[in-house]
């Protein structure tokens, strides 16, 4: 990593999420967005520490900065996507979402997640993370459920966020 940043950064950050070390994770992070102000990454790894700390305020905070910086992220790595709706745009908004959600802004979180599903195709379903979280949150623990049917969580972040929200659907 200290040759290449991008080789074994991925890895890096999962394994700190993995092992509960979110704080480590949001030095990383720091320390990657003071190197490269514009890491749309870096911001995204802040946002997923901020969650794992418990601080879902901050976790907003980095993830609308990750919002902010994709655009141009996408144009420099995907030119083809640049100006699309992406799948990594749609990740970001679910996970947006859902901080939002757990700082306590449900009409917010609501509103991005019906953006996620107004603007992906009819036959993507990019929208499940934060749609289950806006389920549980009406009391609807069976479309929670289904909303979460086949989804593979992509990341330990996305995992943490499923695990978390089963067991409160359990424990109703």
């Amino acid at each position: 990593m200290a040759l290449d940043p991008n080789v074994g950064r991925r890895e890096y950050r999962d394994l700190l999420l993995d092992s509960g070390r979110g704080a480590a994770l949001a030095d990383f992070a720091r320390r990657e967005l003071a190197r490269d102000p514009s890491s749309a990454l870096a911001a995204k790894d802040l946002g997923a520490a901020e969650l794992a700390r418990g601080d879902p305020r901050a976790a907003v905070a980095a993830y609308e900065r990750a919002l902010a910086l994709l655009p141009a992220f996408l144009a420099r790595r995907d030119p083809a996507v640049a100006g699309r709706f992406s799948a990594q745009e749609a990740d970001l908004i679910n996970l947006l979402s859902v901080a939002v959600r757990l700082s306590g802004d449900r009409a917010r979180a609501d509103a991005l997640c019906d953006d996620v599903a107004r603007r992906q195709s009819r036959t993507a379903h990019l929208d499940r993370l934060c749609r289950a979280y806006a389920r549980a949150d009406a009391g609807d623990g069976v479309g929670a459920r289904e909303a979460l049917a086949g989804y593979q969580p992509p990341a330990p972040e996305h995992e943490a966020l499923v695990a978390a929200l089963n067991a409160r659907l359990e424990s109703r």
